[in-house]
């Protein structure tokens, strides 16, 4: 029996020091990754680039500096993404995985899915800094859309194609050409309806869809009811001050 017991206090003490071993050796892991600030500054680009990826613009701002959070309140952050969203006419953000260049440098491909452009790739460039006991992004406005430059402005010029015949089922024209003209004359205005400057109640969409400021769009009758089938998909430029992102 006596010997028994030896054998197990000492297999209590190996057992002991074992764990001790993983715990110290755990710890040392985590005083490297703090020091290098790797996984610290990853997990604020991961979770900066998901936010962005949902369109969550608040919890984007929550990832940035203090000072950029003070000088951006939410209601001017949200805004200027929309901006951008709305100029782009972007339908969906898609992020890369980030890659990290060190010295707080990442690196961010991102792919802007748009109505107007097709799909868009860059590359946003982020710098990840210390703030208080956290690491946050070093946020500044080009950062709204990828291929901006300090200072740029995101803006489009964009057209509509020649709008589309609408016809009767057996062919017959209802409205054509510019001048949306029928052989039947005032008996096929009746229903078609009429052209006109966008409603104010279809301005926001209106520029999602990439419209140009001067379009006209059905405001009644057929025209409007089948809008979207009419007037066709915009096209244009979009870019970067004066650097070209996308046609």
């Amino acid at each position: 029996m006596p010997p028994r017991r030896a054998i197990d206090t000492t297999t209590r003490r190996r057992r002991m020091v074992a764990v001790g071993s993983v715990v110290v050796a755990g710890l040392g892991v985590g005083v490297v990754c703090a020091a290098s600030g790797g996984p610290s500054e990853r997990d604020a680009v991961h979770r900066y680039a998901h936010a962005w990826q949902r369109g969550d613009w608040a919890a984007m701002r929550r990832e940035i500096q203090s000072a950029a959070q003070q000088r951006y309140p939410v209601a001017a952050f949200v805004a200027r993404y929309r901006a951008a969203r709305d100029t782009a006419t972007a339908t969906a953000i898609q992020p890369g995985r980030a890659t990290d260049e060190g010295g707080g440098r990442w690196r961010l491909p991102v792919t802007v899915r748009t109505r107007a452009f097709g799909e868009i790739r860059a590359t946003v460039r982020l710098h990840v800094v210390r703030d208080g006991d956290a690491a946050r992004i070093a946020w500044t406005p080009n950062l709204v859309f990828p291929g901006l430059g300090p200072g740029d402005e995101l803006r489009r010029t964009t057209t509509l194609p020649d709008r589309a015949d609408l016809l009767a089922r057996d062919g017959t024209p209802l409205a054509q050409g510019v001048e949306r003209t029928s052989p039947l004359g005032p008996a096929a205005a009746a229903i078609v309806g009429a052209l006109g400057a966008v409603p104010a109640d279809r301005v926001e969409r209106a520029q999602r869809l990439g419209y140009p400021a001067e379009a006209q769009v059905g405001v009644s009758g057929l025209e409007r009811a089948f809008e979207d089938q009419l007037s066709g998909t915009p096209g244009g430029e979009l870019r970067a001050g004066v650097r070209l992102l996308a046609e």
